[in-house]
């Protein structure tokens, strides 16, 4: 019996290499900082491992990207509720403090969004997705979204006092 990949012909390292930019960047947007967001990015490709070789296939490369952005999403939304949850001593982890990359005003306010807001400016403005699209991938209504679109642009116009997602 064929497994998926062998059906697309497709390798998990063109996947990856295909995809893994994409999932960093929606890691970044929830965990904000480089090291939580490698980890994510290691944690979502080993379960496309796992549910590729238990038969899942995907339609197309749209059907890909949107299961791997919604896996990411989820992922980093349990990894974030686990992190709350715990009761660790920052100070006891000082000596760790590294540099962070460079952030422009537009990351920083669309990074201080919440999280539903920010989930659907991203694959909106970044992704390209229509509404009734990242809808059916969050699970709402298309009129949720277009109004967490439309209260994320009213919250970027007043931190960055222009008209950047117009």
């Amino acid at each position: 019996m064929e497994s998926s990949l062998q059906r697309t012909g497709r390798s998990i390292q063109d996947i990856y290499a295909a995809q893994a930019d994409r999932v960093y960047r929606v890691a970044y947007l929830y965990m904000k900082n480089r090291y939580d967001s490698e980890d994510v990015v290691q944690d979502v490709f080993v379960k496309l491992i796992g549910e590729l070789r238990k038969g899942k296939a995907f339609k197309n490369g749209e059907h890909e990207k949107a299961w791997l952005i919604v896996t990411t999403a989820n992922t980093c939304k349990n990894r974030l509720r686990l992190k709350s949850r715990s009761e660790l001593n920052l100070d006891d982890f000082e000596h760790l403090s590294a540099a962070q990359p460079e952030h422009s005003d537009v990351l920083d306010a669309i990074l201080a969004l919440p999280d539903n807001y920010k989930s659907a400016v991203y694959l909106f403005y970044y992704e390209g997705y229509r509404t009734d699209e990242i809808a059916g991938m969050l699970r709402e209504r298309p009129a949720t979204i277009r109004v967490w679109l439309s209260r994320a642009r009213k919250l970027l116009r007043k931190e960055l006092g222009g008209d950047f997602f117009d």
